[in-house]
């Protein structure tokens, strides 16, 4: 059965195939043709979550800093370093808000 249902499908967004089943006393049933299969244990979920979310504020806060680096030296002679600390800072400040609030 299962391989008549999935003959070829490969999508990615699909998660699971439930086809509905009566039995002989005319009671449907679920029966679970397909379910994708998780991709790593439970036990480490929490942990790839944490470090995750580390990953894209770090990447927030450089952009930001970046950004920022490229503004004060267009704007002042050697300005990115009279503006390093205001600029850290304010880098600081965004990732930290993309880390603890996940905007």
């Amino acid at each position: 059965m299962k391989s008549a249902l999935l003959n070829g499908l490969k999508l990615k967004s699909v998660k699971s195939i439930v086809v509905l089943q009566k039995d002989p006393s005319g009671f449907t049933t679920p029966f679970v043709a397909y379910r994708e299969r998780r991709k790593g244990s439970r036990r480490l979920k929490p942990l790839e979550k944490v470090v995750r979310r580390l990953n894209i504020a770090q990447g927030t806060a450089a952009g930001v800093y970046l950004e920022a680096h490229e503004r004060s030296n267009s704007r002042k002679r050697n300005g990115w370093f009279k503006d390093l600390r205001k600029n850290l800072a304010r880098a600081g400040r965004r990732g930290a808000k993309k880390l603890f609030r996940g905007r």
